[in-house]
């Protein structure tokens, strides 16, 4: 757009000024924004984490968040931006997919945010994936195609070991776009689903539950679809040997492994579980066994972690 600034008129003639407006800044984070939560491909979990967050700005005057797709993170929005956030949002959904729609682009942009001294990241289940240098993932929904009734592993190298039929066989994958920041320089492999809860996974057949975490003395239902977590099968109780466990899985015949945890830098908080599930939305009461009041448990714990992050 030009911008013409009428000066005189000499000798019939029209003197004028032009101007080039700056073209309008199309990233919807503001100087106001408190937290950015990224809400485009790749992502799912039936809109759980914006309903989590529309009830903490309800109670709290002044928080603002906004939602970032991929063309934000890849095009619109620069680190200047994101600069002054207080939290980085990546909920559920598929690590393989958000990865895949940011990139080697977006994902430097939220390593650069991160490098902040104020850079501070939440991952729920692919969101914990995604911040990973690799994982492995055993699947029977078809997606990855590879990983029908297998595990796969995916890592940062870009080359995927996929066991099909007893052999191992490696393959190019896309996962080298993985933020790969649980604890850099050094590379940490996670894994999921967790058998026992939500396995062999297969989202047609209700591959998800609700299942208890322990926080000391503090038990909490949570909803569980196929989250990371390690020391599991394929990866070692050491793979994060400094990062500190808040909670466990704390269930008969379920290995008590990590659920929700806080890095070493204090930078990321993770969660296996799915501590923003919102009933009614992809899940009820009665069949998948979460109250109300367990959800409203669960967002006040949810809270108390997120406070403890930002500090």
């Amino acid at each position: 757009m030009r911008k013409v600034v009428l000066v005189a008129l000499v000798g019939g003639l029209l003197i004028s000024n032009i101007a080039l407006a700056a073209p309008p800044n199309r990233c919807p984070i503001k100087g106001t924004t408190d937290i950015a939560v990224y809400t485009g491909a790749g992502i799912g979990s039936y809109g759980w984490m914006t309903y989590y967050l529309d009830q903490l700005v309800a109670a709290n005057s002044g928080l603002e968040y906004v939602e970032l797709d991929a063309r934000d993170l890849n095009r619109d929005c620069t680190d200047a931006d994101l600069a002054g956030l207080e939290l980085f949002i990546m909920p559920g959904g598929t690590a393989y997919g958000i990865q895949d729609a940011l990139g080697a682009t977006g994902a430097q942009r939220i390593r650069n945010y991160l490098d902040r001294p104020n850079g501070r990241y939440f991952g729920a289940c692919a969101g914990f994936y995604y911040v990973a240098s690799g994982y492995y993932w055993k699947g029977a929904d078809g997606y990855p195609a590879e990983c029908v009734n297998t595990t796969c592993k995916y890592g940062i190298d870009g080359v995927g070991t996929y066991n099909l039929s007893g052999q191992l066989v490696d393959g190019t994958t896309n996962a080298k776009n993985l933020l790969n920041y649980l604890d850099p320089p050094n590379p940490v492999l996670v894994e999921g689903p967790i058998e026992e809860i939500a396995g062999p996974w297969n989202t047609t057949t209700g591959s998800h539950d609700s299942t208890v975490i322990l926080d000391g003395s503090r038990q909490l239902r949570t909803i569980y679809w196929g989250g990371a977590t390690w020391g599991y099968q394929h990866t070692s109780s050491n793979s994060m040997p400094s990062t500190t466990v808040e909670a466990n899985f704390d269930e008969a015949g379920v290995p008590s492994l990590p659920a929700v945890w806080m890095s070493a830098s204090g930078k990321i908080l993770g969660t296996s579980v799915h501590l923003e599930a919102h009933i009614g939305a992809g899940f009820d009461e009665e069949s998948d066994g979460m109250t109300a009041c367990q959800e409203k448990d669960n967002f006040n714990y949810l809270t108390e972690q997120l406070n403890s992050l930002v500090g």
